[in-house]
């Protein structure tokens, strides 16, 4: 049960820090056009 718990709180960091790089990639994209469009 213990080791459940602990596995399920290392996914959900994993899920976390995947989504976090997702959003900080989707951000430089997002700069990055910006800086060609002006």
């Amino acid at each position: 049960m213990r080791a459940e718990m602990i596995q399920c709180e290392i996914h959900v960091l994993e899920c976390k820090s995947v989504v976090k790089v997702e959003v900080f990639d989707g951000l430089l994209t997002a700069f990055a056009k910006q800086k060609r469009l002006e």
